[in-house]
């Protein structure tokens, strides 16, 4: 049970390998929408889903250090860095909320995780903590009716489904609520970053200025 007014605060977790503005764009414009006091940067520690070349969770922190230094509403958590062994989501969750009593956590994904989230470890106990708040690309992400999503998951997310930012303040008895707000597409992806740095490509209007100078003074992605 939820009482009094809390600092509704967003938590954006990822691999940032490396931040990009397909991460801050879209954090901006739903942190605007929702009134949010903040939004948190977490950047992943041990992944149990991600595949392939990421780099040190150091390296990462500090990239996204770097990304958000301009932003005074864009906070960097490193819980998860500092965490040993893999973190999931729902005991990140359970942490932050444990921490940050005055915080009303609102997860923030992106849409591609409709179709694995019912891989997540107790995905359905994420909505015990925070509000899971979904960034949808208008026409690329799938909506609910999809037949790519687990039955499970499509039914957890509808039950627990608000149609407008306002309602997430409304239920105010211990209930968080499942949202999708649409988000402006930015055309770019961290696997599309590294591919550039790897050829010797400038990829500066993909990613702040800072990440760039930072991923070349430690020779990252080169290979």
């Amino acid at each position: 049970m939820r009482s009094g007014k809390k600092r509704k605060t967003g938590v954006l977790g990822g691999a940032f390998n490396p931040p990009h503005f397909g991460h801050l764009r879209p954090a901006q414009e739903v942190m605007e929408l929702l009134d949010m006091q903040q939004v948190l940067f977490l950047p992943s520690g041990g992944h149990p889903l991600k595949k392939g070349s990421i780099v040190a969770a150091n390296h990462r922190l500090a990239m996204a250090k770097v990304a958000i230094a301009n932003t005074p509403k864009f906070t960097i958590c490193d819980l998860d860095v500092k965490r040993s062994g893999i973190s999931y989501s729902v005991d990140t969750l359970a942490e932050l909320a444990r921490l940050y009593p005055d915080f009303e956590l609102v997860f923030m994904v992106g849409g591609d995780i409709l179709t694995e989230l019912h891989l997540w470890k107790d995905y359905h106990k994420i909505l015990d903590h925070a509000h899971l708040l979904m960034m949808v690309r208008p026409g690329v992400e799938t909506d609910l009716t999809s037949g790519d999503i687990a039955d499970g998951v499509r039914g957890f997310l509808q039950k627990n489904l608000v149609e407008h930012p306002e309602e997430l303040d409304a239920k105010n008895n211990g209930f968080y609520g499942f949202i999708q707000i649409p988000v402006t597409p930015v055309d770019i992806s961290a696997t599309q970053i590294r591919a550039m740095v790897a050829k010797g490509m400038d990829c500066k209007k993909h990613t702040p200025d800072g990440v760039v100078d930072y991923i070349m003074e430690h020779g990252l992605y080169l290979t």
